[in-house]
């Protein structure tokens, strides 16, 4: 687990910025 955590989170974050960025940006409007 504590190894490919990490690479885990390299993925997910950055789709997770982005995804909640988008959320925002919707929620917002």
């Amino acid at each position: 687990l504590n190894l490919p955590y990490p690479r885990m989170i390299d993925i997910a974050l950055p789709a997770n910025l982005i995804c909640g960025l988008q959320e925002v940006s919707v929620q917002s409007v």
